[in-house]
């Protein structure tokens, strides 16, 4: 089955000069913003924000990563409902689209627009307002 991978990334950002510089910056902006208050805020230097901004990042990124984890796989669940000769046809009609990109995102809208999804094949699609209402049942628990 046709699929992009998520990205992994190279590991924590260098911390450079500049990028120290920035960080440095930044603590005094956030220090000179309560001068009266000094005494009742914990200063954080330049070096723990860059530690605590790295950390943020790959929490964010992991994620990202698992949500698309998830929807790859309740993609695959859908697709194991069905009977052989439909999910053949599907797995076909998929990995013949070479210019729709191959994101857990896609595959699940892609098999909506063809009437399968969680609530069945026999379901009536969503109305508009129902997605706003967060109804739908692919995208309501990421």
């Amino acid at each position: 089955m046709r699929f992009s991978p998520y990205p992994r990334t190279r590991g924590t950002r260098p911390h450079t000069k500049r990028r120290q510089m920035h960080a440095q910056r930044a603590v005094d902006r956030e220090a000179a913003k309560y001068p009266l208050f000094a005494d009742q805020f914990v200063a954080e230097t330049a070096e723990e924000r860059m530690t605590r901004q790295d950390e943020g990042a790959r929490i964010g990124l992991q994620y990202t990563r698992d949500c698309h984890a998830l929807m790859w796989k309740r993609g695959r669940a859908l697709l194991a409902t069905l009977p052989e000769p439909q999910r053949s046809a599907l797995r076909a009609e998929w990995n013949g689209y070479k210019w729709l990109p191959g994101s857990p995102e896609y595959l699940l809208d892609f098999l909506r627009t063809r009437g399968i999804s969680e609530r069945g094949a026999d379901a009536a699609p969503l109305s508009s307002s129902e997605r706003r209402l967060g109804r739908a049942p692919l995208v309501a628990q990421l």
